[in-house]
């Protein structure tokens, strides 16, 4: 199992890191050579695509919790096609109805989130089937073939064509989602020897949507708890306030792309894997790994003072969005894992509809007191800091300790002061040098534990 995890862990980290150099070459170049009124309509378009897996109503997500843990080998592949058929079918419909919305109210944003929806959903469901059941290997095909070619796209429009038109660059995401998704519909084919492009079965619509529904609702409320803030900036503040603030989520988002070789395969594992022994290791290390992944920030606040000083405003803001991300990444990695492990997915949403009321909240005290951009980036770390708290009691099979929390606690105050008060090179050796002290101090039995179950996985490996 452990053998598993870690091929899944090595092939989710391969795909990521091709996905994180194209993202931080694009994150970028775009502001570099677009236009604030170009490059804040595509980032509108990715703001609206966030949501897209809202209009399967969690049929998706039921395939995820139905298939997790099982083996690819003993899977009926033909109620697979008539899954994958119907759900074709369910959302071509619901994509003819945003048509014609978009249509109504002339928003060509809107038109291209509609084109989006089927190849965009039938591709999230491969991508959560090959999840579910360990294809790792198939998962990181899949995510570099939706990094290369976007990249390639973009690159091609702004120096080839030298395009600063937004139409254009939306026009050629939508294409690249069709291009994948036919592709896995062919690969697809090509495994099982069997395709269907008219069945529809209420049956498996009404069965996955009511598996999975209630998952959705959580996975819907976590994006809109993430996204809340970006709403605010766009609602009320310019066009080029809002290009500023998601160059600043874009930045972020490099952590997400980080963070999935780990949280992915941790839930194939966590189905698996029940040892509170083994589940507080991961725990520990997940804390380690977080408060060391955001130094990723002073990279990214020293090329902004060499090369884009039209976005150094944001340096604040990607401090405030990196030291949230501390807290969403133990949440993200361990806590909702384990609550679809444990099929408790109501109790996630409801925590999570706690926790987009508080950041509205939240969001609306900093802004009264601030009135900047800032205080929305701040009050999602205040939201990310009382999701973890209010995520505790659940799981009362991990040890959280005191000296954790303290630990957690001590690093992104750290990490604030050194990223907000230095230069971007004084500032990363002070974390860099503050932080292995503070491992030693506070972690040092964790982590000599973790040393020894990695050199145990990979003298198993060997064999």
């Amino acid at each position: 199992m452990e053998k598993k995890l870690t091929k899944g862990i090595f092939y989710v980290f391969v795909a990521n890191i091709v996905n994180m150099l194209f993202t931080i070459i694009l994150n970028f170049v775009l502001p570099k050579f677009l236009s604030i009124n170009t490059y804040a309509a595509i980032k509108t378009f990715q703001l609206y695509v966030t949501y897209i897996g809202v209009i399967h109503l969690g049929f998706v997500d039921g395939i995820y919790l139905k298939y997790g843990g099982k083996e690819h080998k003993n899977i009926n592949t033909n109620e697979i096609i008539q899954i994958i058929s119907t759900l074709r079918l369910f959302q071509l419909a619901l994509t003819i109805i945003l048509i014609i919305i978009s249509y109504i109210i002339k928003d060509p944003i809107m038109f291209a989130f509609s084109l989006a929806v089927v190849p965009l959903n039938i591709v999230s469901f491969f991508k959560m089937f090959f999840q579910a059941v360990g294809e790792f290997k198939l998962y990181a095909r899949v995510t570099n073939l939706a990094s290369i070619l976007p990249f390639v796209a973009n690159i091609i429009l702004l120096f080839i064509f030298k395009i600063d038109n937004y139409t254009f660059y939306l026009l050629a995401y939508v294409i690249i989602d069709i291009v994948i998704w036919v592709i896995l519909e062919i690969s697809y084919y090509r495994y099982t020897k069997e395709f269907n492009l008219f069945f529809f079965s209420r049956k498996l619509l009404k069965e996955n949507i009511k598996l999975g529904f209630s998952l959705m609702c959580g996975n819907f409320a976590s994006f809109l708890l993430t996204g809340l803030d970006r709403w605010f900036v766009k609602f009320l503040m310019n066009n080029f306030q809002f290009a500023q603030y998601s160059f600043a989520v874009s930045i972020e988002n490099m952590l997400n792309v980080a963070l999935t070789p780990i949280s992915i395969p941790l839930y194939n594992y966590f189905c698996r894997e029940k040892s509170p022994q083994k589940i507080n290791i991961v725990y520990k290390f997940v804390i380690i790994f977080a408060v060391t992944i955001i130094s990723i920030a002073f990279g990214v606040k020293f090329i902004l003072e060499l090369f884009l000083n039209n976005y150094l405003k944001s340096v604040s803001i990607i401090f405030y969005l990196f030291a949230a991300q501390v807290f969403q990444i133990i949440i993200k990695s361990i806590y909702i894992n384990l609550y679809k492990v444990k099929k408790n997915q109501n109790i996630y949403f409801k925590k999570l509809i706690i926790v987009i009321i508080s950041g509205a909240l939240f969001n609306t005290l900093c802004y009264g007191i601030m009135k900047t951009s800032t205080s929305f980036a701040l009050g999602t770390l205040m939201s990310s800091v009382l999701w973890l708290f209010i995520s505790i009691p659940d799981f009362k099979e991990i040890n959280h300790k005191m000296s954790d929390i303290m630990f957690v606690f001590i690093e992104v105050f750290l990490f604030m002061i050194c990223g907000l008060c230095f230069s971007s090179i004084i500032g990363f050796l002070i974390y860099f040098i503050s932080t292995l002290l503070l491992i030693y101090i506070f972690m040092r039995k964790e982590l000599t534990k973790i040393l020894n179950t990695i050199k145990i996985i990979m003298k198993k490996n060997r064999t």
